[in-house]
């Protein structure tokens, strides 16, 4: 299992759950089960690589956690050329979520 993965630090991770949701929906992602984890995601995976989003909150941080996968297939970082073409999209989603909660932080 490889993730992408970033701890991000905050001063209360409650307030922006509701900013995070709004965000992901707006980008096209919808809450599912990955596993038993509940995730944001894009796609089926069938004919394309479908994205996923883990948004995990601690104590003065929340970690997001990103990575793809084609149907069959295991999980994918955002780093490496490999699915490079699903990856990019994935990644411009992520940065600008990461952005979002810095400046919400």
């Amino acid at each position: 299992m490889s993730r992408y993965v970033n701890k991000i630090s905050v001063s209360d991770p409650n307030i922006l759950t509701p900013k995070i949701t709004t965000f992901l929906q707006s980008n096209g992602f919808a809450l599912t089960y990955y596993g038993n984890e509940p995730v944001w995601q894009k796609g089926q995976g069938f004919w394309a690589a479908s994205q996923h989003i883990l948004i995990q909150y601690e104590l003065g941080a929340v970690i997001v956690s990103a990575f793809i996968g084609a149907f069959g297939s295991k999980e994918m970082n955002l780093k490496g050329f490999v699915g490079i073409v699903a990856k990019k999209p994935l990644k411009k989603v992520v940065d600008a979520l990461e952005e979002m909660i810095k400046a919400n932080a």
